[in-house]
Order: structure tokens, then C-alpha cells, then sequence
């Protein structure tokens, strides 16, 4: 009703005029109270609803698709979600495509944005950069996303930060990480359930110890340290966190000249993520 209505307006003005509190705080206020549809202890607990939301939702993108490739020509899709898609037209084709939204919303009364991009990285669906056009911005989003909500896990922000350059600066991943200086940016977050404990194995002193570890510890990837495990109540069962590389503590803060970081184990979690992509543009051809 009136929120979806204010929120709509409000993303219609330009960037620097919009009120984000209004356009944030009111996208929370509708996520969440459909995701109360959904959960039994919640007065509004409504599981018909939540489908009806869902189902025609999914049928809207798929009559949507269905219009836009019987109407238009050499249309590419690149991905499509629950609440969007992206694709590739001819751009004589813009206006008959418009067309199609106009005529949807006149059907359904779902309004539909739009947005271009110069440039898109793509890793799947839910993972990607998007460029937008005539601006030196972008989205990001996934393992992508630098600038997280607080309640989002923040490790290795290292990696999207290096991804972020070598997709749209073209500097080498290598470059990035070895010359970044913000430790923080290279911490990893360990949470830790109930029914886990948390164990750091070191050497000190030539003798070895096991330190039981807080409910969230912070660490880093080092060349030399400890290793951490956790240890599951119920089986007794012990799992290893980051098999193969030291870590080191730090949930206090230490400033030191060097962090003794353990640059390989950071380049390789990006070339993970740039191989899949890479390799997928080459499948194209």
C-alpha cells in the first residue's frame, strides 16, 4: 500500500536527493513482514499468502521472459532471480521492450524498474558486479560486496576488494593484496554455535597449548601460528577450519610493521572465484 507507494517515489528522485532512511527502513519493514508469513509463532503466520506471494511472482518473471523472446529479437539473458532479470537487447529494440513492461504493469499492477550497465561480472545469479552505464559505479553484490550491512559476515573483505580492481581497474590480484595495509580486511570470523567449541592449537615456549576460544573469534590467514578446530558435543566429532594454513588470533588489536599475512591463501580464494568466470566467458566462443 502506502509504504511500497512512498518507497517508490522516493528511488524515483535522483541519487543526492533521496531520503535512504526511507527507501532502507521501508524495503525492511516490507521484507520482514512478508518473511513473518512464513514463520509459525508470528500473528502473521499466513503460509497461503507466502505462496501466493511466491508463485505469482515466479510466473510474472516467466510471462515477462516469455513476452520479451517472442517480441523482440537476439535478446541474451544473463540471469534471472526471484524479483528480476538482466539480458542483452538491440538498443532499437528499447522502446518495444518498454512496451511490454507498460503492458505488464497495466495487467498485473507490479511496477518494474530499469537499470543498464556497461559491463557485467558475472559469477551466478546471486554473485556479480554491475557497472553502471555513464557513471564510474557499480553493484555489488555476494562475494563481490565490500561495503556489507553490520550484521553480514565480514571475512577476507580482501577478496572483493582485489576482485574489484582487477575486474574494473584491470590491476593484478597479486598487486592489490601484497601492497593493502588494513589488517582488518584480512580477518576472518569464526561463530561459533552452542554445541560447538572452538580450539586453537599453538606452539608457545616449545610447549603446546589449546586455548578454548570465545562464541566469535577473530583471525587471519598467517605463514606461521596455529590451527583451529571445532569440536561438535553431540558426536564428539572435530572439524578443521581452514585445513592447511596457519592462523593467527585477533580479536584484540595489535599493530605491527609486519603481519606476517599469508598472501597465497587470499590470491587463491580470488582466482577461485576469477576462473569460474573466465573460463565461462570462453565457453561463449
Amino acid at each position: 500500500g502506502w509504504m511500497v507507494k512512498t518507497r517508490l517515489i522516493e528511488k524515483a528522485k535522483p541519487k543526492d536527493q533521496r531520503d535512504n532512511v526511507i527507501i532502507n527502513g521501508f524495503k525492511l519493514a516490507l521484507n520482514g513482514s512478508y518473511g513473518k508469513t512464513g514463520e509459525e509463532t508470528s500473528f502473521l503466520y499466513d503460509p497461503l499468502y507466502k505462496y501466493k506471494t511466491t508463485i505469482a511472482g515466479q510466473l510474472f518473471i516467466c510471462m515477462w521472459l516469455e513476452r520479451i523472446c517472442n517480441q523482440l529479437n537476439n535478446v541474451e539473458i544473463i540471469q534471472v532471480n526471484t524479483d528480476g532479470i538482466s539480458i542483452i537487447i538491440d538498443e532499437n529494440q528499447l522502446e518495444l521492450c518498454r512496451n511490454i513492461n507498460n503492458d505488464l504493469t497495466k495487467l498485473t499492477g507490479l511496477e518494474i524498474e530499469e537499470t543498464f550497465y556497461d559491463k557485467m561480472i558475472v559469477r551466478d545469479v546471486n554473485n556479480y558486479i554491475g557497472v553502471y552505464s555513464g557513471t564510474n559505479k557499480a553493484k555489488f553484490k555476494g562475494c563481490f560486496e565490500i561495503y556489507k550491512e553490520l550484521h553480514k559476515d565480514q571475512s577476507s573483505t580482501i577478496v572483493p576488494i582485489a576482485l574489484k580492481e582487477y575486474f574494473i581497474n584491470n590491476i593484478p590480484i597479486e598487486k592489490t593484496i601484497k601492497n593493502h595495509k588494513d589488517i582488518f580486511d584480512f580477518c576472518i570470523r569464526l561463530k561459533l554455535k552452542k554445541t560447538t567449541d572452538g580450539i586453537f592449537n599453538c606452539v608457545e615456549n616449545g610447549n603446546i597449548k589449546n586455548i578454548l576460544l570465545p562464541r566469535t573469534t577473530r583471525y587471519y590467514i598467517s605463514n606461521k601460528g596455529g590451527t583451529i578446530l571445532k569440536k561438535h558435543h553431540s558426536t564428539d566429532r572435530t572439524e578443521g577450519v581452514n585445513v592447511g594454513f596457519k592462523t593467527t588470533l585477533f580479536n584484540n588489536y595489535i599493530e605491527k610493521e609486519n603481519y606476517d599475512i599469508n598472501y597465497t591463501y587470499y590470491i587463491k580464494e580470488c582466482y577461485k572465484i576469477i576462473d569460474i568466470i573466465e573460463n565461462k566467458q570462453l565457453e561463449l566462443f
